[in-house]
């Protein structure tokens, strides 16, 4: 089902070959956030990335679809890069990136990023993973009023673990394609808070013998809901808390 999900949304940004142009030309910062990216979960690694020091591939071509993102395939070593610009304020930049390398890694962040004399900086990882560890759902994310609303997947063992019993790991899955939701946040440019909103779990994403499912029967039942159950802080304590009574 995640594979799917990737698949349309490659869908959705290849849809345009014009050739990149903005007010902001950011192109030429674009190959230091590939590699920023590479390493995003890696903290300390790579986190700043001289632009002078970055060997320029030849025949790079960076298009941009009509959903805003500017993509290219012709990145050694990556089938895909993909990234948005969603707010920028001075030398600080909000950018959504969307990376398919050759492998099994896909990998999408909402990064606060800083220029400063020909450096890119990874300044913030404001959410972000590879596929069901947390990443950025794109075809979600949204800006209304210098505020932005996006979501990213959540596995079982994150649904479970939300607030810190880390002591559930063997209990409920947490592998690359476990995701069973989205957890759907807030962003203020303005004032850089990150919000929870709330949790929405999908049920054709549950399986059908999990305790989890279980619970979820229960809930939507009560509630006369059918597709996805929308869980908010206090709902998803209750839900965790009767989850774990039937363990």
């Amino acid at each position: 089902m995640i594979l799917k999900k990737f698949f349309l949304v490659l869908i959705t940004i290849l849809v345009s070959n014009s050739i990149f142009a903005q007010e902001f030309d950011f192109s030429k910062y674009a190959l230091a956030l590939s590699k920023i990216t590479t390493y995003a979960d890696n903290l300390g690694y790579m986190e700043a990335v001289d632009i002078n020091n970055i060997k320029e591939e030849e025949d790079i071509l960076w298009n941009e679809g009509n959903s805003g993102y500017i993509y290219t395939e012709s990145i050694s070593s990556i089938d895909l890069f993909a990234y948005k610009i969603l707010d920028k304020k001075e030398n600080k930049l909000i950018v959504h990136v969307f990376q398919d390398p050759k492998g099994t890694t896909v990998n999408s962040y909402i990064f606060e990023l800083l220029i400063y004399n020909d450096h890119l900086i990874l300044d913030n990882i404001i959410e972000g993973g590879d596929r069901c560890q947390s990443s950025v759902v794109m075809d979600e994310i949204e800006i209304k009023d210098k505020v932005l609303s996006y979501s990213s997947y959540i596995t079982p063992y994150k649904l479970m673990s939300w607030f810190g019993q880390e002591d559930l790991d063997y209990k409920f899955a947490d592998c690359m394609y476990c995701c069973i939701g989205f957890a759907n946040y807030t962003y203020s440019f303005e004032t850089n808070k990150k919000e929870f909103e709330n949790i929405l779990i999908i049920e054709e994403y549950l399986d059908d013998d999990s305790i989890i499912k279980k619970t979820y029967d229960k809930f939507v039942k009560s509630r006369d809901l059918k597709l996805s159950l929308r869980l908010d802080s206090n709902e998803l304590k209750e839900f965790i808390n009767y989850t774990k009574k039937k363990l």
